[in-house]
């Protein structure tokens, strides 16, 4: 049994995440969620994203309709190499400002799709190393990130 583990860049990620924003079709630069009053819009070129020892850094841009432009940080920590098998995942928002409302308003959906992003990625590594080794058995055995890489292992039976 094998582990392979695949690098994710962060770039690569934040693609991902910025395709999934935007409802998985590319629309331009600014995408609205809800409708009205009641709405969210996002900025996609603001989207940026960090790995760093254990961490993922995702900073959005957005604004309600006719309202100040605010940033909203959304952390998760993924967890360091070596650290077990733990469930150690965790995310939180930090903002300034008024982002303050929209995070209140919007944090927890955005986090969701921010994260389907992330685990977009991980689906990929996982039909890449089978599409190299058919007909075998697969477990995700885990993941981590490390500065600039979101790194998979997958073992191979």
């Amino acid at each position: 049994m094998a582990v392979l583990r695949h690098s994710v860049p962060a770039q690569g990620l934040e693609e991902r995440v910025r395709t999934r924003l935007a409802g998985g079709v590319p629309r331009g630069p600014v995408v609205a969620w809800g409708e009205g009053g009641d709405a969210l819009i996002l900025n996609l070129p603001s989207v940026k994203l960090r790995l760093r020892s254990g961490w993922l850094l995702c900073n959005v841009d957005a604004s309600a309709p006719g309202g100040a432009k605010g940033t909203l940080q959304l952390m998760y920590f993924l967890g360091r190499d070596g650290q077990g098998d733990d469930t150690v995942a965790a995310s939180t928002i930090h903002t300034v400002g008024p982002a303050s409302a929209l995070a209140a308003e919007w944090g927890v959906q955005l986090q969701r799709v921010v994260w389907d992003g992330v685990l977009d990625a991980i689906e990929g590594v996982v039909g890449q190393v089978g599409n190299q080794n058919p007909g075998k058995d697969l477990d995700l055995v885990g993941f981590s990130g490390a500065d600039g890489v979101l790194q998979v292992d997958v073992r191979v039976n």
